[in-house]
Parts: C-alpha cells; structure tokens; sequence
C-alpha cells in the first residue's frame, strides 16, 4: 500500500503509536532487539492506525521517513547552535509533528551516545530521504558486525591455542632434558661405584 500523503492528524496518531510500542525504539528495552516482539508492535500500529490495506513494510517505511526527517530537523539545530548564533536565530523545526518525535527520540539519540556502538538498530531505523524508496542497510551491517566480533574471537583463540602449545612444547623440552641429565647422573654414580669396588678388589689381590 502506499499513500499518497499523510495528514498532520494521521501523522499525530502514527507518532502516538509508534511512542507506545517501546520496543521499536527503547534501546535499554529487553524486547529491543526480539525479533517476534517488533514484528508483534508493527502489527498492533496497523491496528491503531486503522487504513485500509496498510501492511508492516509500509509502517516501517513511516518509521524510517520520520526518523530520518527527524535527524535532519536536530542536525540543522545543533549546527546553528555550533554556528555561535544568538537565541533568536537558533534553527527551529517548523514540522507539525517535531515535537512529539522529540519527546522520546531524543532520550534514544542522549542513550545511544552514553553506550557501546556494538549496540544494533532494528531493521527500520535507518533511511534514505524518500519516504517510499528505501534501502535498508541496517541487517547488513549487524551482519558484518557479527563477522568482525567473531573474527576478533577466533583470532584470540587461536593466539590462546598457539601460546599453549608454545609453552606446552617449552615444558616437553625441559622435561626430555630434565631426564637426560638424570639418567647421565645415574650412569655416572654406576661408573663411580663400578670403580670404587674394582679398587677394592685390586687392593685385597695386592695384599
């Protein structure tokens, strides 16, 4: 389905319903990253929203366009805010629906930058500037973080496996030279006593 123009009112509620499914949003949520769940939250905005024919690809494709309209609106303010320029000509959004975005993106933006940049965004966050054509390129690149983090893991592990068998062959070299010099010292105290009692018996033919 695809609409061709929201209304401010449609665009109101859509935000409303998008606010309560937490999950879709909230990164500290347990459910953030719950396929099933997400899935679960679309499906209950379409039944919020109540259009005809609107599926989860086309919500989706809402949430991305207003994200991404969103960031533009927050990019422009704080490059005026940069720019030195007084409180009178500091950008302002003239976006209807700015300020309901606001209220709650804005914690995701403040929560993003306190924590680890491993953390993932669902497969609807990320957008292009057109509403209705849209590359998602978020699951790719969850997919190569995943390939880097376990190429890092296998990498330290055979490190790991090569310095244990470094230290394991050190041991086998000690232990096989530790035996070597106990059986020449063994040899040597036979030799010792060999001579000792050849000695004796030379000395008792003698007298």
């Amino acid at each position: 389905m695809v609409l061709t123009k929201w209304t401010p009112e449609m665009t109101s509620k859509f935000i409303y319903l998008h606010h309560e499914q937490e999950c879709l949003w909230r990164i500290d949520s347990l459910t953030y990253r719950d396929r099933d769940s997400r899935n679960t939250a679309l499906r209950n905005m379409i039944a919020g929203i109540e259009l005809p024919d609107l599926t989860v690809d086309d919500v989706k494709k809402k949430i991305k366009y207003l994200r991404s309209t969103y960031m533009v609106e927050v990019n422009k303010q704080e490059k005026s805010l940069r720019s030195g320029a007084g409180t009178s000509t500091i950008y302002k959004s003239s976006l209807s629906w700015f300020n309901e975005m606001d209220a709650f993106i804005k914690y995701v933006n403040v929560k993003r930058n306190t924590q680890s940049s491993s953390i993932s965004q669902p497969d609807f966050e990320n957008t292009e500037s057109d509403e209705h054509s849209v590359t998602d390129t978020n699951n790719e690149t969850d997919t190569g973080s995943v390939r880097v983090d376990q190429q890092k893991y296998n990498n330290r592990k055979q490190e790991d496996s090569q310095k244990r068998n470094t230290a394991f062959g050190k041991r086998s070299r000690l232990n096989k030279l530790s035996s070597v010099v106990e059986n020449m010292q063994a040899l040597a105290e036979t030799l010792n006593s060999e001579e000792q009692e050849n000695d004796e018996i030379d000395i008792f033919g003698k007298n």
